[in-house]
């Protein structure tokens, strides 16, 4: 075993969160006392993990202590680390045999594909216990880095990848999702037989937030054609909220094609005739590299998959 191994073995999870207690307190002297240990114990904590990693990880002067560029990628790595240790606690806790999973999933895969996958673990008496967070795609791809999700469903694009290192995932396809207009049952502007972009644009309209794929693909069908996008009145979080807020009112909707129809099943909203001519990305199943091999992600991809294929 090589030196730098012998020092990576001797590490403890105390060390694995003091990087982010020195980047919180600035200080070594209150780190200790946040820490319950002399500040002596922590500059040996500190020179512990700068022989480990081979690097100076913390700049200290007279001010205080402020962790390096080093310091500060060891960091997000460390509480990916300890985020990963938790979840393997919590694993446990939830379920007897450890199969649990923590999934990150953008609303529009509530619909219809992760009811249909709970239900499939039902019929099968799969032992996986399911931890949902609806979310947006920046912020569940953020956490499925910081390992505080396991895998996310969700669409991404380049500007949801930009601030990631985008090699250290895994994409795999599983279901388009195409996108339709709502409007309330007895809106006029519904019941007409040929709309066009121009008639949409001066309407008023319910949609999502500016930095949803949503909303991006309801501007970029207008700036493509040379119009420009119209202002919602109401800008949301969610095409469900959307949807309620058309049933009653005169404005107009886009939302996932699946939410359409069933609101429209339930005679909320009337679909409008009008095939908007951009699609979404399509609905990926998002994992990191390293965590494809744990057993409770290949169970949960397997099904997944499968009623994916005859959504």
């Amino acid at each position: 075993m090589t030196t730098t191994s012998n020092h990576l073995a001797q590490l403890r999870i105390k060390h694995l969160m003091l990087l982010q207690m020195i980047d919180t307190h600035r200080s070594l002297r209150k780190v200790g006392e946040a820490m319950h240990l002399t500040q002596p114990a922590i500059t040996a904590m500190l020179n512990d993990l700068e022989q480990a990693f081979e690097v100076s990880l913390v700049a200290r002067d007279r001010q205080g202590a402020m962790l390096t560029p080093a310091g500060i990628a060891t960091k997000a790595r460390l509480a990916a680390l300890l985020n990963e240790l938790h979840a393997a606690r919590d694993a446990n806790i939830a379920s007897a045999s450890g199969h649990y999973l923590r999934i990150g999933v953008l609303p529009a895969a509530m619909i219809d594909l992760i009811p249909e996958v709970i239900a499939l673990i039902k019929q099968r008496g799969v032992d996986l216990v399911l931890k949902f967070t609806e979310s947006t795609v920046e912020h569940a791809m953020e956490a499925l880095y910081n390992n505080e999700l396991d895998c996310v469903i969700g669409r991404v694009d380049a500007k949801s990848l930009s601030q990631l290192p985008y090699r250290e995932f895994s994409f795999e396809k599983l279901l388009a999702t195409g996108l339709k207009l709502a409007c309330s049952p007895d809106n006029e502007f519904g019941k007409r037989p040929s709309i066009t972009l121009d008639d949409l644009v001066p309407q008023n309209w319910a949609l999502l937030s500016i930095d949803s794929q949503t909303r991006n693909t309801f501007d970029q069908a207008f700036i493509q054609n040379g119009l420009v996008p119209p202002t919602p009145v109401v800008e949301s979080l969610s095409f469900f909220s959307n949807l309620h807020l058309v049933s009653v009112s005169d404005f107009l909707t886009i939302a996932p094609a699946t939410a359409v129809a069933r609101f429209e099943k339930l005679k909320m909203i009337r679909q409008i005739a009008f095939e908007w001519p951009i699609s979404p990305s399509p609905l990926l199943l998002i994992t990191r590299n390293e965590k494809n091999s744990i057993d409770s992600l290949a169970r949960f991809r397997t099904m997944l998959k499968a009623c994916a294929a005859h959504l």
